[in-house]
Formats: structure tokens, C-alpha cells, sequence
């Protein structure tokens, strides 16, 4: 019994080690950071307006094909203030405006992004409604190039390396988008990577549904996302609540809204 009792002591004391370690860390961390609170918002001007903020989702998919040149013209011409753009990544490690990782639904070829060179990829069009369009995907750096006077971007990242990140950020800067652009991504660690290393760049966190109100609380001030976005399937009145009180409802972003939907999101 002694030598049992001394084995379990051994291992509490252990286990009381290691959860005093990871307590100490989580708070260093958190008031390494600004500890606890809401971080003000650089992009609020832009923003403003009397009721909600319309963002495009892929431009305008009706017509043209999705986040291409045309559907962000066709956003622009109608009255839209910003679009939303996915972002991918090629087998030669460069960014490409696209939103499947394979390549047959928005480009009728066989083989995934990553194993597809850029220059493959511009070298044939892009498909709508099964037949080939005169769009063609388009890098970051070619739609921000023409569009950045005109339309907010938001960029939805569906690569989660830092690299990808920094190579995103250049092209903000460039353009001098900083006050003009989300970056978007699900990934806690880029999220918290981008606010870091880049404070002046805008950030959403991507899947953030109902019954993850907690996880805000357990991030640093200075790392909190500057917007957080889901679909509006995912939004009940508990959550909007959760929002309210937290002074968060103009710094959440839902996908999945049309002119059928739009007065039940409001609502």
C-alpha cells in the first residue's frame, strides 16, 4: 500500500506540475498580448454604414465565372462595395484566385492546385456553366492591380501556411490596401501570426459558429481576430445575443445570403 500511495502521490504531483506550467504559459501569453478586452478597429470607416455592409460573394457568379475579372466587374457596376475572393496555392508556390482544390468543376481539368504550376492554370480559361468563358484565374496580385481603387477584398485563404500569409501581405502593402482588405483564414495560429507580425493588416477567423463563443475569451487582446465570420446558418438568437453583449454584432461577417434569405439574416 505504501508503495502504491507513493507511485500515486508521484504521479498527482507530476500532473499538479504540468497543469501549473501550462497555467502560468497560457497567462504570460495572454498579457504578453494585451491580455483581455477588445482591440479597436482599423477598417471601421470603410464599414460604416446605416444598416449592413454587402460584400460579393465570388463577385458576381451569375454571369460570369466566380471571383474572376468579369464577376468583379459585374460587383463593381452594380453597386457593391467589396468582394469575397478565395485564395489558393500552386505546385510552384505561387497564389492564385480559386476556390476548389481540385480543378475540374472551375477549370475542366483533371489534377489538384497543388500539383499545377500557375502558368498551366492561366493557360486555359476558365469554365461556366460547363462551357469555357473568356475569364482566366488570376493571382492576387492581378485582380488587387485593377480592382484596389475600386472594391474592398476580402481575401478567404484556403492555404494555412505562414508563407502563403506573407506572400498575401506584400500584396496589400504593394497596393497600400491595409485600411481596404480582410484577410481571412481559419487557422488560429496564421490568424495569430498575420496580428503579430503584421498589426496593421485586417483579419477575420473563418468558422467561427454558434457554441464557439468561448474560444474568444481564451485569446489575447492584441491576437483577437478583427472579424468573425461563419455562415448565417450557424447564427441563432443566442448568438446574436453573445454579440450584442460583447459589442461584437458589426464585426460579424455571415456567407450564405441572398435576396431570398437576406430579411431572415436581418431579422
Amino acid at each position: 500500500m505504501n508503495i502504491i500511495g507513493t507511485q500515486g502521490g508521484r504521479i498527482f504531483r507530476k500532473l499538479g506540475v504540468v497543469i501549473l506550467s501550462l497555467t502560468v504559459f497560457y497567462f504570460t501569453f495572454m498579457f504578453s498580448f494585451g491580455g483581455y478586452g477588445k482591440k479597436p478597429l482599423i477598417l471601421e470607416r470603410q464599414f460604416t454604414t446605416d444598416s449592413v455592409f454587402l460584400l460579393a460573394h465570388r463577385g458576381i457568379g451569375e454571369y460570369y465565372p466566380e471571383s474572376s475579372e468579369g464577376s468583379l466587374a459585374a460587383a463593381h457596376r452594380i453597386g457593391f462595395r467589396a468582394v469575397e475572393v478565395d485564395v489558393e496555392k500552386t505546385s510552384d508556390k505561387q497564389l492564385i484566385i480559386f476556390h476548389d482544390h481540385d480543378c475540374l468543376r472551375l477549370h475542366g481539368k483533371e489534377g489538384n492546385l497543388d500539383s499545377l504550376t500557375l502558368s498551366y492554370l492561366q493557360s486555359f480559361p476558365l469554365v461556366f456553366n460547363g462551357t469555357e468563358s473568356k475569364d482566366y484565374a488570376r493571382t492576387p496580385e492581378e485582380l488587387v492591380k485593377k480592382y484596389h481603387h475600386k472594391l474592398i477584398f476580402y481575401f478567404d485563404m484556403k492555404v494555412k501556411d505562414l508563407e502563403s500569409a506573407d506572400q498575401l501581405v506584400a500584396v496589400i502593402k504593394k497596393y497600400g490596401i491595409e485600411k481596404y482588405s480582410i484577410l481571412a483564414n481559419s487557422h488560429f495560429p496564421l490568424i495569430w501570426y498575420v496580428e503579430m507580425k503584421y498589426p496593421e493588416i485586417t483579419t477575420a477567423l473563418e468558422g467561427f459558429d454558434k457554441g464557439k463563443e468561448w474560444t474568444y475569451y481564451l485569446m489575447p487582446k492584441d491576437l483577437k481576430p478583427d472579424f468573425l465570420s461563419s455562415f448565417a446558418a450557424t447564427v441563432d438568437s443566442a448568438h446574436v445575443a453573445w454579440l450584442k453583449e460583447n459589442d461584437l454584432l458589426s464585426r460579424r461577417i455571415v456567407y450564405g445570403v441572398n435576396g431570398k434569405t437576406i430579411d431572415s439574416v436581418l431579422n
